[in-house]
């Protein structure tokens, strides 16, 4: 607020309208107080006090913030906050970005791996069986090899009066020759070594009253409202996704170090959505 604050309104508005947003409008008008001074007091942008006002939920975000803005009017106004909200009866869509992550998903590193190899071990099978078709097309079998055909030597005639009779020496007339099979020696390729991911710590200091939204590659590690004057640390694996409400009120941490929100996610809505990559991470280059 500019120069005051909002008085605070010592009795409920009584009012017809049935919209939330009606109440919260109707409320601010008996005690004559501006939307810039409400803005102020609540540290909202203008324009979402305007949204509020005209039921406008859908350029506000998801459900959980629309109810987050809803309490904190309705109690800067002494409304009933838990009849302000359970009003608010037309739930928006959630960004399919952080439906998907409802889900949880495991990843399973080994089952790639075992694919590997064992279409490895068939690719050097088929190898093998092709070699040895070639080789073995390229050498003629054993039994179509010209031998050549064996001439027995005459044998000597004996003299006259001889009784002793010599015998020429037994020659084999063939012999099989030998072939030799070759061998071939099939070196498996080294298995890759897999490097395990370090988790990062992720930490978020709240000033003040602040809606957040924090993921990693696998699950949804935060999720809803958080008080003034808390921490809260997470652990992951990076890329992280945030989605922040009241992003003045919320300072970020990794692995110890300060992280400052890009300024390009930041919305007029005081909201800001964006990704902490794993070379955002300190020291990540030089591992």
């Amino acid at each position: 607020m500019r120069n005051k604050s909002v008085k605070k309104n010592k009795y409920v508005v009584e009012s017809d309208a049935p919209d939330p947003g009606a109440r919260l409008r109707a409320a601010r008008e008996a005690l004559g107080a501006s939307v810039d001074e409400v803005a102020h007091d609540l540290h909202l942008e203008r324009e979402v006090i305007l949204s509020l006002e005209s039921a406008d939920y859908e350029s506000l975000g998801a459900p959980v913030f629309v109810r987050g803005y809803m309490r904190s009017y309705a109690r800067l106004m002494e409304l009933p906050e838990d009849e302000i909200v359970a009003s608010f009866v037309v739930p928006l869509p959630e960004p399919e970005e952080f439906r998907s992550l409802s889900a949880r998903t495991e990843v399973k590193p080994g089952a790639s791996m075992a694919n590997f190899v064992l279409w490895m071990l068939l690719a050097i099978v088929a190898l093998a069986g092709i070699v040895y078709l070639l080789i073995g097309d390229g050498q003629a079998p054993a039994d179509t090899i010209d031998k050549g055909e064996f001439v027995a030597p005459p044998k000597p005639v004996p003299e006259a009066g001889s009784d002793v009779e010599e015998a020429g020496p037994e020659i084999s007339p063939e012999a099989e020759p030998t072939v030799i099979e070759p061998v071939v020696v099939i070196e498996l390729p080294p298995e890759p070594v897999v490097v395990a991911s370090i988790p990062v710590q992720l930490t978020l200091s709240f000033a003040e009253e602040c809606w957040v939204e924090v993921s990693d590659t696998k699950n949804r590690l935060l999720y809803g409202l958080e008080k003034p004057n808390t921490t809260v640390t997470v652990e992951g694996e990076p890329p992280f996704r945030l989605f922040v409400g009241n992003v003045q009120g919320v300072s970020l941490q990794l692995n110890g170090e300060a992280f400052s929100v890009p300024r390009a996610s930041r919305s007029g809505n005081n909201t800001a959505r964006f990704t902490i990559n794993e070379n955002d991470v300190p020291g990540a280059k030089q591992q």
